[in-house]
């Protein structure tokens, strides 16, 4: 009888021994795979992509499927926004599954007023706290923001000045303006800070656009106008002067307000960022030398002279500067976002920087990585962007 009850018991101690061990086996996995999660969350991944028609889109990606999936794969970001979407509301349905089930949460502003134009829409693997559409300035569905829990992404597809420029006024003095107030006041909203992103239809530097001598203020995109709106946000080297305006095919730099205007921009292109700038050109003053030395003197790598200036602050006690974030080293990288699919632009790599991360400046010590991924382009006449930060 003792001998039934010692094997009863056991018998009882290893069945509890095995669900213990089970059941800890089981927790101990489930915690690591909430640790892993949570270890990807503390990064956040965003792509921005215009994919100049999203039904064309498609097709091309469904001809070359490795691309997009190696896309996907490699990558992975957590919130894909695409430009140029060119659909309207009655075909959003069509397209929610674009990117998968990994991307359960997407939304679309379409325009209104013409079928098969512009729009923009927001894929992301996690719900966003609250999507607006309320910069009302057009009904285009030019731009849609959406909040998360560590910032705004603001999406936007900005209207081209036109082949003639005939739009340039419209762009420069009225939607300009309003959007710069729109992201000025979101920014200032809260805490979270700002990211601006998607085709900005511009390309602020010299070294922005292929052939800038022949395309300064003869091409939409390229205007000292449009440029100089930029700097607005992002900084730049001072206003176009009379000077440099009468001279059409003078390089001049990165237009902007000057230093004493804006001491510090509140937005910082996160490309510029991390790749620095490739040149920078200084006028000759000089009239008796004018008409000898035509060509511009170019000074390479402005942030290079950051490493002089920096180690000459270093060497004071304290400065006002100091304690800004600074960037890193710059890296060098291709520019170009977008080569149009007209007059072989891609085999003369004939290109634009049109494609731009645009970020609260106090965020940028959150900035770890931003690149244009030039490998995938094929898909679109652009090629995507990604900014990746710490959440």
């Amino acid at each position: 009888m003792s001998q039934r009850l010692r094997i009863c018991n056991t018998d009882k101690f290893n069945i509890k021994m095995k669900r213990f061990l089970t059941t800890s086996s089981s927790s101990s996995s489930a915690s690591s795979a909430v640790a892993k999660k949570k270890i990807k969350k503390d990064r956040l991944k965003i792509v921005s992509w215009n994919v100049n028609g999203v039904r064309a889109f498609k097709k091309r990606a469904e001809t070359d499927s490795s691309k997009l999936k190696t896309f996907l794969k490699s990558e992975s970001p957590d919130v894909i926004c695409l430009q140029e979407t060119k659909i309207d509301d009655t075909l959003v349905d069509d397209f929610r599954q674009l990117f998968g089930n990994a991307y359960p949460h997407s939304h679309f502003n379409c325009c209104t007023t013409k079928k098969g134009y512009a729009g923009t829409a927001i894929f992301s693997k996690d719900a966003p706290v609250a999507v607006r559409t309320d910069f009302t300035l057009s009904n285009e569905g030019r731009v849609i923001t959406a909040e998360f829990p560590s910032c705004f992404i603001v999406n936007s597809y900005i209207p081209n000045s036109g082949m003639k420029l005939e739009r340039l006024e419209w762009r420069t003095k009225t939607w300009d303006p309003a959007l710069q107030a729109y992201l000025n006041a979101l920014d200032a909203e809260s805490d979270k800070p700002v990211i601006w992103t998607g085709d900005l239809n511009c390309a602020h530097g010299d070294e922005d656009v292929n052939d800038p001598k022949k395309k300064r203020n003869k091409v939409p995109g390229f205007t000292d106008a449009e440029r100089e709106n930029m700097g607005l946000m992002v900084g730049g080297r001072g206003h176009v002067t009379e000077s440099q305006k009468s001279k059409r095919t003078l390089l001049v730099g990165r237009p902007g307000p000057t230093v004493e205007e804006l001491p510090e921009p509140n937005f910082v292109d996160a490309f510029s960022y991390f790749h620095g700038h490739d040149f920078e050109v200084e006028e000759d003053k000089d009239k008796d030398k004018d008409k000898e030395d035509k060509k511009e003197k170019v000074v390479m790598k402005e942030s290079n002279s950051s490493s002089s200036s920096s180690s000459s602050s270093s060497s004071s006690s304290s400065s006002s500067s100091a304690s800004l974030p600074q960037p890193p080293p710059p890296s060098r990288q291709r520019r170009g976002t977008f080569w149009s699919y007209r007059f072989k632009a891609k085999l003369k790599d004939n290109f634009w920087r049109l494609d731009y991360f645009i970020c609260s400046k106090r965020m940028s010590p959150r900035l770890l990585r931003c690149e244009s991924l030039e490998e995938y382009y094929g898909c679109s006449d652009h090629c995507p962007i990604v900014l990746e930060i710490k959440n």
